[in-house]
């Protein structure tokens, strides 16, 4: 007969967590904790910077170091850091902006201080207008009005002027000074709260300040000299006798005056 035998599998041998194990799990826990803790710290610390202006150098601080630590510690934690942190979504809401600004025509730079007289021409190189938000320093514009900036450089590099602006001629002050001297026609104008209409060459024009409405006082100003410049550009100057004449460049096609150029007296001299 054949004998059947019955043969027991061994028992695996029961393994017993040891210290070290144990201590290890409750490290990556503890480092795990203070992770999470590091980087909510630093992304709602940027916000609160943002808005406590004066904090910010400290907040950008932190956000740095924070976000050093998690790459170091081969996280997920850095990219949401880097993708909701105010350091972050600020600038590319303005790039943004400044985005959409270009394609619709309404570009316009953003800077801080007291402008210049002529400030608010046109830009010559991008063919944006210039805006400023005053004296007062937030210490949040390179978030803000930098990204638009950039935004408006990339776009006209890339695909040229931004439409609606005027796009021909645009001689400097020297320049202007000559062309007005050498073809300028002495001519009279009426006024119509804001626009100034003349006839030159046969030809009906209006130029008017729509954007910033700061026009010279020219109530008592009948004349100017006045000159075409290769069809597109309008140079106004009014025959005034004032410590301050200005020189106006406008589009011919639309009448907007883009451009105003100062001259005041030398000492000594008598207008």
């Amino acid at each position: 007969m054949l004998e059947i035998r019955h043969i027991a599998k061994p028992c695996p041998l029961a393994v017993m967590p040891n210290d070290d194990t144990d201590n290890n799990m409750k490290d990556n826990q503890k480092n795990n904790k203070e992770t999470e803790i590091l980087f909510w710290t630093a992304l709602i610390s940027s916000w609160l910077t943002f808005i406590i202006s004066f904090t910010i150098p400290f907040g950008l601080l932190l956000w740095f170091l924070a976000l050093t630590v998690l790459f170091i510690s081969k996280t997920k934690l850095q990219w949401y850091l880097i993708c909701f942190s105010a350091w972050t979504v600020i600038p590319t809401i303005n790039f943004l902006s400044g985005t959409k600004d270009y394609f619709i025509g309404q570009a316009t730079f953003r800077y801080v201080g007291l402008p210049e007289p002529e400030f608010y021409n046109l830009d010559k190189e991008f063919r944006a207008w210039n805006s400023t938000s005053g004296c007062i320093v937030l210490g949040f514009e390179p978030l803000t009005q930098a990204p638009n900036n950039w935004a408006i450089k990339f776009w006209t590099n890339l695909l040229g002027f931004q439409k609606g602006v005027y796009k021909g001629r645009y001689p400097d002050e020297i320049a202007t000074g000559k062309i007005i001297d050498s073809v300028g026609k002495e001519i009279s104008f009426s006024k119509d709260e804001m626009t100034y209409k003349f006839s030159l060459n046969n030809k009906n024009y209006a130029i008017s300040e729509s954007r910033y409405e700061d026009m010279q006082n020219l109530d008592s100003c009948k004349t100017a000299k006045v000159a075409l410049f290769d069809n597109d550009l309008i140079i106004f100057k009014p025959t005034l006798l004032s410590d301050e004449i200005v020189t106006y460049l406008a589009d011919s096609k639309t009448g907007e005056i883009f451009a105003r150029y100062y001259e005041y007296p030398k000492e000594g001299t008598n207008r």
